[in-house]
This record gives structure tokens, C-alpha cells and sequence, in this order.
């Protein structure tokens, strides 16, 4: 049996567009509406699907093996992390408590 690349199937700005761009985006519209999302986000969004733009169009007009793909992945990362802080900010984002605490309520 051969060995399937996932590389060859499915490319790789693929992959970082749908797991850094499309899923958070999707997700918050579809629990919060579009209504009820900041600028600060809509913002963020934007950041992240310019990367994604970046990431896109640099590897199929220059070619994946021939430019440095971590500036538009920086972007995308970027624009990710301001999310997830926006989201802590609203209270979405639920830390774990910490373990191992004695509790004498």
C-alpha cells in the first residue's frame, strides 16, 4: 500500500485558510450573528482573510517552493490571536480552573 501525501491532495494554504480563517469566522456568525459582532472582530477577521489573501495568491503566482510562506502565515496567525483575545475579553473564552486547589466552601 501506498502512502498518501496530504500535501498532494489537499494544499497547504488550504489547510491554514480553512483552520484559521473560515472556522473561527463561521462559528462566531453562526452562534453570535453578524449583528452582534464588533468592529474590533470584523476587524480581526479582516486580518486574518488578508493573510489568507497573501497566503493564496503569493503560492499561485510565485509557486509554494519559491517564497517565504511564513509572512502571510504571521498575518494569519496574528489576526487569529487578536480573535482569541477579543474573545477572552467578551468573557467567551473560559479559563480551566487550576488544578490540584483545595477548595473550603
Amino acid at each position: 500500500m501506498s502512502e498518501i501525501d496530504i500535501l498532494e491532495l489537499v494544499p497547504l494554504e488550504l489547510l491554514f485558510v480553512v483552520a484559521f480563517a473560515v472556522i473561527p469566522i463561521v462559528n462566531t456568525i453562526y452562534e453570535e450573528g453578524w449583528d452582534s459582532i464588533s468592529l474590533r472582530e470584523r476587524l480581526a477577521f479582516g486580518v486574518i482573510l488578508a493573510g489568507a489573501v497573501m497566503l493564496a495568491v503569493l503560492s499561485m503566482s510565485v509557486g509554494r517552493n519559491q517564497f517565504n510562506v511564513w509572512p502571510p502565515l504571521l498575518v494569519m496567525a496574528g489576526g487569529f490571536l487578536w480573535y482569541l483575545k477579543l474573545m477572552r475579553d467578551r468573557d467567551q473564552l473560559h479559563e480551566e480552573p487550576e488544578m490540584g486547589g483545595t477548595s473550603y466552601e
